[in-house]
């Protein structure tokens, strides 16, 4: 898949995303994913404050092949392949703050997480086996080590502030 980039003002009908940024005007920021069929896949962002994030596309829902943006106000989604996420390699620390996907380099075992000034949902999911696992769901702040599956590929975190892991053997 080559990189594209889309931007508008207003609702518009885009194929695939990677990462998007938006509302600017502070009122309802949505992209819903829907499949050739027209039947909703899944909803990537939902945000009322502004918005900036990467969200995986095509991990946990099959199908997407269109996007439906709901915005008052400018926007703009660029469309990467997955395997141009930033890496996560074991042994070193990772720092992002808001949504994000990272691409996990060596065989980890444990992750070092720590997270969440916003006090608002922070989650992070491993992607690799048959199923996503969830490593973490919390509302307040957090800091804590977690089990990282066999075969993990793919770390998805879902967050509204800064946040750090470290992956370790």
């Amino acid at each position: 898949m080559r990189e594209t980039r889309s931007s508008g003002s207003t609702d518009r009908l885009i194929r695939l995303f990677s990462t998007s940024r938006g509302n600017a005007a502070r009122s309802n920021f949505a992209v819903w994913g829907y499949d050739d069929d027209g039947e909703t896949t899944q909803l990537f962002v939902n945000a009322i404050d502004p918005y900036e994030g990467i969200r995986p596309l095509g991990m946990q829902e099959e199908g997407t092949t269109r996007l439906q943006v709901e915005a008052k106000g400018g926007w703009l989604i660029e469309v990467r392949p997955i395997d141009s996420a930033r890496v996560a390699p074991v042994g070193d620390i990772v720092k992002g703050a808001g949504d994000d996907v990272l691409r996990v380099e060596g065989e980890a075992d444990t992750a070092i997480i720590e997270g969440n000034a916003a006090q608002s949902n922070f989650a992070v999911w491993a992607y690799g086996g048959f199923f996503p696992d969830l490593l973490l769901n919390e509302i307040e702040q957090y800091s804590g080590e977690t089990m990282v599956p066999p075969g993990t590929e793919y770390l998805v975190v879902e967050a509204k502030g800064p946040w750090a892991i470290s992956l370790r053997e």
